[in-house]
């Protein structure tokens, strides 16, 4: 499977990003280590479980996402695949980017 996840080339980060909960839930921020044209490797924190399927923000205001679908799990960290382009902005109210 590992060959499955990593056919193209991955670009080393390590920058923000938010795992869209719902409306009535803040974004959950996350680190970015890892991204490729297919998908990418985060981590979380410590506590918190990333769903295997979530909407990935890369900017803090929500206008940029993509839909994504976990591969692997260990630890904290997960590897991704993307499974769709642009999703729609987030809805997080403005309070909710304040944390």
């Amino acid at each position: 499977m590992l060959s499955e996840i990593h056919k193209t080339h991955r670009r080393l980060l390590d920058q923000p990003c938010w795992l869209d909960e719902g409306m009535d839930r803040a974004p959950v921020e996350c680190r970015l280590r890892k991204i490729s044209k297919s998908g990418g490797k985060l981590s979380g924190p410590a506590t918190y479980q990333v769903p295997n399927e979530f909407n990935l923000y890369l900017t803090r205001d929500g206008n940029v996402g993509r839909k994504c679908l976990v591969v692997s799990r260990e630890g904290n960290e997960i590897e991704f695949n993307f499974v769709s382009g642009d999703v729609e902005k987030s809805r997080w109210l403005p309070a909710m980017l304040d944390v």
